[in-house]
């Protein structure tokens, strides 16, 4: 996804696959983030005392099944773990896509894919860890620490107050800090959504609550978040939804 872009465009990333076949080994989980969220850079990490990485916040499917280009699914967060990469907070929300026909669809907690998987959650950050440090000078510290479910939400809650915060300083053209995040004003108003396979409680097209526990038309109460579902490569890639002039980047969606 490139946030930069009007609409977010997504496009490969090629110097990030080059390296991606270079380290030679395929990618074991599926890789995304949520939409409407912000790693704001001028907010410091509470734990770990570094700033935002100016990104969306990044999503982990522990699942088995490689999900396609722009899938949108439903996931259920389970944990979080910290990346410092060149001194920003780059969080991931580890997660199961909840549709996966795979037993791990079933866990509620990261004990769970230990007792369901051992040793699934230690693959995955071993491979971002070896990934990071394949690339001599590559400034990037993976915390192994696993933080639980309730901290990879209340990231989720945080980082969506600071896209709305964000949305709010846009200019006309819809930009704010260099990412596009709405439509221009001389845009057509007319919310468009992509398609998605599951009903959230309340419309997704042209609709934001202004309750800080609702994020893109999915309520609180199921945990359902949409996020981006993207393919297993170095690259974030994905489904774009527009929702009240904004675009939402993506999707996983998240449940309890």
């Amino acid at each position: 996804v490139q946030p930069h872009v009007p609409e977010n465009a997504i496009s490969e990333d090629p110097k990030g696959s080059a390296r991606l076949a270079a380290f030679g080994r395929p990618v074991p989980f599926n890789y995304g983030c949520l939409p409407q969220t912000y790693r704001d850079p001028q907010q410091m990490d509470e734990l770990y005392n570094a700033p935002g990485d100016d990104d969306p916040l990044d999503i982990l499917d522990l699942g088995g099944s490689t999900v396609g280009v722009g899938k949108v699914v439903q996931c259920r967060p389970l944990g979080a773990v910290l990346l410092i990469d060149e001194g920003q907070a780059d969080w991931k929300i580890l997660a199961v896509n909840v549709d996966e026909l795979g037993p791990l669809a079933e866990a509620r907690s990261i004990e769970d894919v230990e007792r369901i998987c051992p040793g699934r959650v230690k693959q995955c950050l071993q491979w971002i860890d070896d990934f990071k440090q394949s690339k001599g000078g590559d400034k990037a510290t993976l915390h192994f620490e696993i933080h639980d479910a309730e901290k990879a939400l209340s990231l989720i809650e945080q980082d969506h107050a600071s896209w709305r915060s964000l949305v709010a300083e846009a200019g006309a053209q819809g930009m704010a800090r260099g990412h596009w995040v709405r439509a221009p004003e001389n845009a057509p108003a007319q919310p468009k959504a992509l398609c998605i396979s599951w009903a959230p409680l309340c419309a997704v097209p042209g609709y934001v609550s202004k309750s800080p526990y609702i994020f893109a038309g999915a309520h609180r109460s199921t945990n359902l978040v949409p996020i981006l579902a993207a393919r297993r490569s170095s690259s974030r890639v994905g489904t774009i939804l527009r929702n009240e002039g904004c675009l939402l980047r993506g999707a996983i969606g998240l449940r309890s």
